[in-house]
């Protein structure tokens, strides 16, 4: 098109400039995340700070094939996010009122129940993760400076990240807590 003049083109814009470089290092190139059709083969969708309805184009696309995907499957959705929000908008099955700036604690909890429980998947974890337990770890790291030590509380804080100490900062209500955490 810029053969012929009259032609502007531009790299990037302010909300994506930095997710397309931050992509490269993160997963190693442009990456887009599941397709709604895979809600068709799924039993739980959960959207954490996920808000397709106002964020993907006014809730003209992905929100309709969310849920024409949901009506095939018959998925269960809970929602993550301080708001509620026009993604939600009585469609979910639970909505997770998380407090703004706990979400960390939130996921270390659910992290604690992962690995206590032994629901991870320790192949891929060894495959594809750097960091995650002693035998990921670079040499250079610290001794129990791994992601697992962290959670469990064997790292340098000492500091269990249980779903009770999740609730202590006050992610969520403790009714809430003990159906997530447990």
């Amino acid at each position: 098109m810029n053969c012929c003049g009259g032609y502007l083109n531009h790299y990037g814009d302010y909300s994506s400039a930095q997710i397309a470089e931050g992509l490269n290092y993160t997963y190693g190139g442009w990456a887009d995340g599941n397709s709604p059709s895979d809600i068709e083969n799924s039993k739980l969708v959960v959207l954490f700070g996920n808000n397709p309805g106002e964020t993907r184009m006014s809730g003209g696309g992905v929100t309709y094939y969310l849920e024409q995907a949901r009506q095939k499957s018959n998925a269960r959705m809970i929602i993550i996010d301080p708001r509620y929000t026009d993604t939600g908008a009585g469609r979910e099955d639970e909505w997770i009122p998380i407090r703004p700036g706990t979400d960390a604690a939130l996921v270390n909890g659910l992290a604690y129940v992962m690995i206590t429980e032994n629901l991870v998947d320790q192949a891929f974890l060894d495959k594809y993760c750097v960091g995650y337990d002693e035998k990921t770890l670079p040499a250079s790291a610290p001794k129990n400076g791994h992601y697992k030590a962290y959670i469990l509380g064997e790292g340098p804080d000492g500091v269990a990240k249980t779903p009770e100490w999740a609730s202590a900062n006050h992610w969520c209500s403790g009714r809430q807590n003990h159906q997530i955490g447990s």
